[in-house]
């Protein structure tokens, strides 16, 4: 008897814990912040003061959203997932509904994007000098405000990236990334052989000391026959 009752209660707490997961993660009123470690802030205007963010908490469109050192944050709206990493800083512009096109600025720093896939539905994430155009898709967004440099990693699907004047572009798939600097062309990179599945390969270290804003990419992929020191694990990374 008492068996029944415990298997009951743990169905009973997992059907609640399954049911707020679902109603965040389709909340409409804004993006829920799934997923805080360390410190993190936001503000809801550009008058408004910094506050911080707790798990939980509702984010409204128009939203800014910092990251302290060694801190980060998840953040749901609708089927889609942002993760955005230590010292960065992002914009939650607009909101994807129906034809109208989500936007998300990159002030600096690093972020994550898992884009749902949905007929007539875009997002695009935009730094100073590049904005990337997608449709269900997982990539990674860079941007050093210092150097003006913007890199793009693609995980799944495809994403277009664009300069600010459109005067370059090109489509990236996954296994490639792309880069630009102010006023310059897109780039494209591979990273067959050096990012495999979870891992970074030893090539991809050359790829980091040539280019020090890669090495956000090891809070996903774990350095495989080398090691790197200073980075922050995404224990959430493929779950």
């Amino acid at each position: 008897m008492r068996k029944n009752l415990t298997v009951k209660w743990i169905l009973a707490i997992s059907m609640m814990g399954f049911s707020a997961y679902h109603v965040f993660a389709n909340d409409k009123n804004g993006a829920i912040a799934s997923f805080v470690v360390g410190k993190t802030f936001y503000k809801a205007q550009a008058n408004s003061k910094w506050l911080p963010i707790k798990q939980g908490l509702i984010l409204p469109e128009g939203s800014a959203i910092k990251t302290g050192n060694g801190s980060k944050i998840t953040l749901l709206y609708s089927k889609s997932e942002f993760r955005v990493a230590q010292n960065s800083e992002i914009q939650l512009t607009s909101f994807v509904e129906g034809k109208k096109e989500g936007k998300v600025d990159m002030v600096s720093g690093f972020a994550w994007f898992k884009v749902d896939k949905r007929p007539g539905e875009k997002v695009s994430v935009s730094t100073q000098t590049s904005t990337a155009g997608v449709r269900g898709t997982a990539f990674a967004t860079m941007f050093d405000p210092k150097t003006k440099t913007a890199m793009n990693c693609i995980c799944e699907g495809k994403v277009e990236v664009a300069n600010l004047d459109n005067s370059s572009s090109l489509v990236a798939s996954s296994g490639t990334g792309t880069s630009i600097a102010e006023n310059g062309k897109v780039v494209e990179d591979s990273y067959k052989d050096l990012i495999v599945k979870l891992d970074a390969m030893p090539g991809f270290e050359k790829k980091i000391k040539a280019n020090p804003m890669l090495s956000n990419c090891l809070s996903c992929h774990t350095p495989k026959g080398w090691k790197s020191k200073g980075v922050i694990k995404d224990e959430t990374y493929s779950k």
